[in-house]
Formats: C-alpha cells, sequence, structure tokens
C-alpha cells in the first residue's frame, strides 16, 4: 500500500484541482469502502487468496493518495492566508500526536 501511495502522489496530487473535489473524493472513500469490503468477505469466507489481498490493497494505497492533497486544499480554504499555516500544521501532525499520547 505504501508503494502505491507513494507513487501515485506524484500523479493524483492535482486531481483535486482539475476536478470536482467533492466528486474526487466520493469516489475515493467508496473505492477504497469496496476495497475494506473485499478484504472483509474473503476473511469472513475463508478464501485467503494472496493475488486479491495484495491488488486490494494496492487499490487503497492508490486511492488514498488522491485523498491527502485535496484535503490540504479543502481545509486550507476554510482558514484565513494568516492562520493557515498553523491550522494545516496541528491537522497534519494529529495523527503522530495521537500515537504518541496513545502508547
Amino acid at each position: 500500500m505504501f508503494f502505491s501511495y507513494s507513487l501515485c502522489q506524484f500523479f493524483f496530487a492535482r486531481a483535486g484541482d482539475h476536478f470536482d473535489k467533492n466528486k474526487v473524493l466520493t469516489i475515493s472513500f467508496i473505492t477504497q469502502g469496496i476495497c475494506f469490503l473485499c478484504l472483509g468477505l474473503q476473511e469472513y469466507y475463508e478464501q485467503n487468496v494472496k493475488s486479491v489481498y495484495y491488488m486490494c490493497w494496492l487499490v487503497v494505497g492508490i486511492s488514498q493518495s488522491i485523498v491527502f492533497p485535496i484535503l490540504v486544499s479543502v481545509i486550507g480554504s476554510w482558514f484565513p492566508r494568516k492562520t493557515r499555516g498553523r491550522v494545516t500544521g496541528g491537522w497534519a501532525t494529529c495523527t503522530n500526536v495521537g500515537d504518541i499520547i496513545g502508547q
């Protein structure tokens, strides 16, 4: 997943600039949901096929690579230019801080 995520960041980062942000995010989240459903059903029916597993994680990585740049753009447009850096920085570090506190 991380390989497809990092590689596709270069290609899909501008998708939100060229297409409607809401539609791109909706398609990305639906795609991720379908992949996670396939992974769950594969486990439920005890059909552990590695190619399906890898393909689902590849598609999840690709669809998640589109989300971060668009969310940065959306959050940036909500706040005035003066406080935009502080808000974006706080939002970007929240998962790391949560991991530290949760440990």
